[in-house]
């Protein structure tokens, strides 16, 4: 609910920084497809941008804790078994990246459908 607010936040500014610009598309005639799409293009790259950070966070969180764990608890070493690295991020980086582009997608689709009216 967080990024999907700011990133609506993020395009609604967009938007009234270029309403004169906006105003002249729609005065040549531009369709609202043309109008619309680049802010929706905006908001999946917002998303996708939101995506990186934490998957870095959870690279060097998984990757320390991990050492460390089998540093201290050496009992735990023959309970458990980590993941790699590799085949955590496997799994995670197409799910936070198609997450990321859904949830910028949303935001700025909420955006876009309130602030750019058809008038």
């Amino acid at each position: 609910m967080v990024s999907v607010f700011l990133i609506n936040n993020t395009i609604a500014m967009a938007i009234s920084v270029r309403k004169d610009e906006i105003k002249i598309m729609r005065l040549i005639g531009a369709e609202n497809f043309m109008i619309r799409a680049p802010f929706v293009i905006e908001g999946m790259i917002l998303g996708v941008f939101g995506v990186v950070i934490p998957l870095f966070s959870v690279y060097y969180l998984y990757e320390r804790s991990t050492k460390m764990i089998l540093e201290r608890f050496h009992s735990l070493s023959s309970i458990i078994e980590f993941l790699s690295i590799r085949q955590v991020l496997a799994v995670m980086i197409p799910v936070c990246i198609f997450l990321g582009v859904g949830i910028g997608l949303f935001g700025s689709f909420l955006a876009v459908r309130k602030h750019l009216s058809e008038k």
